[in-house]
């Protein structure tokens, strides 16, 4: 995954309609700055990052992300020279 492939505007509300802040969930959940900036900027984090935001929270992944529908990856690989599109599954 890249930069964007991951929505956190899930948690976002969350911590809105629990009168939250980022440092409220940092300090709570014990994450660092540099995982909240990630979160923020819409970057992957380590799963473990978000079990901990799940577990303050009292909800699931798909409570706090989602997959970006905007973004499309395709996947190529090659062997015995010849080259396959994952996404179309042409070879």
């Amino acid at each position: 995954m890249e930069k964007g492939d991951v929505s956190y505007k899930k948690l976002w509300k969350i911590l809105i309609d629990k009168d939250m802040k980022k440092k409220d969930l940092m300090t709570a959940a014990h994450i660092s700055a540099t995982s909240m900036a990630k979160i923020t900027r819409g970057e992957n984090v380590q799963t473990g990052i978000l079990v901990k935001i799940c577990r303050v929270l009292d909800c699931d992944f798909g409570d706090i992300m989602e997959i970006s529908k905007e973004t499309t990856t395709r996947w190529r690989c090659s062997y015995n020279d010849q080259s396959m599109d994952f996404n179309r599954g042409k070879a």
